[in-house]
C-alpha cells in the first residue's frame, strides 16, 4: 500500500528499505547495460589494435615490395644497356 502511494510519485522501496527515484529493476538493467558497454568498448580498442599492427605490417610490405622492385628496374635496365654492346 505504501508502496503504491509512493510508486505514484516516482518514488521507490528498494530491498533495503530506502526511498529511491528509480526501482530496482530500472538500476538492474542500467548496471547491466553499463557493463555490456564496458565490455564492447573493450572489444573496440582491441579491435583498434589489432587494425593498427595491420597497417603497420602493411605499411612495412609496401616498404619492401617498392624497394624490390626498384632494383628489379635497375637490374632490368642494366641488362637491356649491357645487351646494345
Amino acid at each position: 500500500m505504501v508502496e503504491e502511494a509512493l510508486s505514484s510519485f516516482s518514488l521507490y522501496i528498494d530491498d533495503e528499505n530506502k526511498i529511491r527515484l528509480i526501482d530496482s529493476e530500472r538500476v538492474a538493467d542500467s548496471a547491466e547495460l553499463r557493463d555490456e558497454c564496458k565490455d564492447f568498448i573493450g572489444n573496440v580498442l582491441e579491435s583498434k589494435k589489432i587494425v593498427e599492427i595491420l597497417i603497420e605490417k602493411t605499411e612495412l610490405y609496401s616498404k619492401q615490395v617498392e624497394t624490390a622492385r626498384l632494383k628489379a628496374i635497375g637490374v632490368k635496365n642494366m641488362l637491356k644497356s649491357a645487351s646494345k654492346y
